[in-house]
């Protein structure tokens, strides 16, 4: 690596990050209780060692170049890595000889149904522990797994991927469904056919943690005659409800999908899988405590 670069610090960086933010030297200084010449001076040693103009000047102030726009979102993004990696040790540190078990949970009534009360059950049998449940989407549950807040986690198998230093272990085994909106032709037809869906848009989870879903899905769709007119990605669960709410096209999911709409969405059940979907409990090999391997082993027993 260039020299150079070992000149750029975590001082600069947060400079930049603050100016960006505020869009001004001058109101980077007061956040920061520097003086705008010293705010000015690491903006110029950061641009130096780049070799690139971060920001333009204006009378609105301080404008991210192009060049000044990546940088913002991939240092912010590291930053944010960084707090994390120095919370998760603290947070360790912390735990230490404590009697506590960190379980994290999947925001789905299907997953709830079946931790809870392994959880309380656990508590009956050892009131002297403290269980900390906390419910998380999926991406920022198994995020807070891998980054040590969290011991272990009730969710999907579907999606989870192999992630290195977790185990994963299959506790129950779930349904999958087509949801559909109730407002489609084959909802009313005396005759049920699947392949009415031909003409109508997958809506599937978008998330790099995610393994071949696409590939997954129409394989199921092909297995009841057809193909979906079109492929959608969604960054969250509840656009992907919102759309079939609204007619927008169908999805493939769990038993509780249609619970925010009952009267706006129709399940109807997959009995050909591609792929089995489970309920499984996950945590880190190198980072669970003794306490919380106590619990997953009375869990996993038959």
């Amino acid at each position: 690596m260039d020299d150079k670069f070992g000149s750029i610090s975590l001082k600069q960086i947060e400079v930049f990050l603050t100016v960006a933010a505020h869009k001004s030297f001058s109101s980077a200084a007061s956040s920061l209780f520097l003086h705008q010449s010293s705010i000015s001076r690491n903006i110029k040693c950061l641009e130096d060692a780049l070799e690139l103009q971060l920001f333009e000047r204006n009378d609105k102030g301080a404008v991210l170049t192009d060049a000044g726009k990546i940088l913002y979102r991939e240092f912010s993004d590291q930053m944010n890595r960084l707090n994390d990696i120095i919370n998760m040790a603290k947070t360790g540190l912390d735990y230490v000889g404590k009697k506590v078990i960190r379980i994290g949970c999947l925001e789905s009534d299907e997953v709830k149904s079946l931790a809870t009360p392994i959880i309380q059950a656990h508590q009956t049998l050892h009131p002297e522990l403290k269980l900390d449940l906390e419910f998380y989407p999926f991406s920022e549950l198994r995020d807070k797994l891998i980054y040590g807040f969290l011991d272990c986690i009730f969710t999907f198998g579907i999606g989870f991927g192999a992630l290195r230093n977790i185990k994963k272990v299959n506790i129950r085994r779930v349904d999958s469904y087509f949801a559909v909106p109730s407002s489609h032709p084959m909802i009313n037809s005396k005759e049920l056919d699947m392949k009415s869906l031909a003409d109508s848009t997958l809506y599937l989870l978008s998330g790099a943690e995610m393994q071949e879903p696409e590939e997954r899905a129409v394989r199921i769709c092909r297995r009841y005659g057809f193909e979906p007119k079109a492929l959608s990605y969604e960054p969250t669960r509840q656009k992907i409800e919102i759309a079939v709410k609204n007619g927008d096209g169908f999805t493939i999911d769990g038993l509780d999908f249609a619970k925010r709409f009952p009267k706006e969405i129709t399940l109807f059940k997959i009995n050909h899988p591609v792929q089995e979907q489970f309920i499984i409990l996950a945590w880190h090999e190198n980072h669970c405590p003794d306490v919380a391997r106590d619990f997953i082993e009375n869990t996993l027993k038959p």
